[in-house]
């Protein structure tokens, strides 16, 4: 047992800095079947309606939206490294990607950049515009 640990262990220290590189190298690529953007459309804003149209506003329904979401995202990913813990390439890839993908520090600062860019030109509705992509 503690051979496997070790070995996961071992994975996510070599996984979490090479997702890092990717990220800054290759920016985090819009498509459809982005984890966060499925996390965003298929999880968050369901739940958030059911909440909001129970009355449930504010931070408690902050809390409740946070740990509803924590919880389907986690457990999706640990039961897929359940079933891909036997194919070592696919789960390293897995895990690769997911890591990956929850990054975006490229996109953020490029963001971030277009914000102060506007700040810049003292184009204030341009600037919340351009906001709104890193808060939206």
């Amino acid at each position: 047992m503690e051979t496997a640990v070790l070995n996961s262990i071992d994975i996510t220290l070599v996984l979490v800095p090479l997702a890092f590189f990717l990220d800054l190298a290759l920016g985090d690529p819009v498509y459809l079947l982005h984890p966060i953007r499925i996390i965003g459309d298929r999880v968050v804003a369901p739940f958030e309606r059911t909440i909001r149209s129970r009355g449930v506003n504010g931070c408690w329904g902050g809390v409740l939206l946070l740990i509803y979401t924590l919880t389907i995202a986690t457990g999706t990913v640990l039961t897929l490294n359940c079933f891909l813990k036997g194919f070592q390439v696919i789960y390293i890839l897995f895990n690769l990607y997911i890591i990956y993908s929850c990054i975006a520090l490229r996109d953020l600062k490029t963001h971030v950049d277009r914000v102060i860019s506007a700040l810049q030109e003292k184009d204030l509705p341009k600037a919340r515009k351009k906001l709104s992509a890193i808060v939206g």
